[in-house]
């Protein structure tokens, strides 16, 4: 069986209080190059999800410090 495509997708809620949540979800689709396995192509979207999660929470924290909007 060949493997066409892979889809990774990953939510992080943060609970801000008074029945509000941060929710940011980050997805990505990769398309397998030859002679590469499942196990590499997952721990390739893994990481890229990952830091897209971690870059939106940074940049939400420094909103909630600053009152400044950016990339959310």
């Amino acid at each position: 069986m060949k493997i066409k495509e892979i889809y990774v997708e990953a939510t992080f809620t943060k609970n801000l209080g008074n029945y509000q949540s941060f929710k940011p979800t980050a997805g990505i689709t990769l398309i397998p190059e030859d002679g590469e396995s499942y196990r590499e192509i997952y721990k390739k979207g893994w990481d890229i999800v990952g830091e897209q999660l971690e870059e939106q929470l940074k940049l939400f924290n420094e909103e909630q410090k600053h009152g400044v909007k950016k990339g959310l």
